[in-house]
């Protein structure tokens, strides 16, 4: 079974802010994906575990750039 979602014609603030994030992680345009990131953004990676300290919104456009982007381009959300 298959289904689709067809965003509302006028959608809430929220539904059109997910539709932007979910267009540029389809684009992997990280021009697109930073657009979505307030400046005061912290990426934090879980499980604490791993010991990893939270990174800024410029670190985390550095990982996405570096990293994400160039592994997952063909991935389609």
């Amino acid at each position: 079974m298959s289904s689709t979602y067809a965003f509302p014609e006028n959608p809430s603030p929220y539904v059109r802010a997910y539709k932007k994030l979910y267009d540029a992680l389809n684009a992997w345009s990280i021009d697109l994906i930073m657009d979505c990131v307030a400046d005061d953004f912290v990426h934090i990676l879980l499980p604490k575990s791993l010991n990893k300290p939270p990174s800024t919104r410029a670190q985390f456009e550095t990982m996405m750039t570096k990293f994400l982007i160039p592994t997952l381009k063909d991935f389609k959300v």
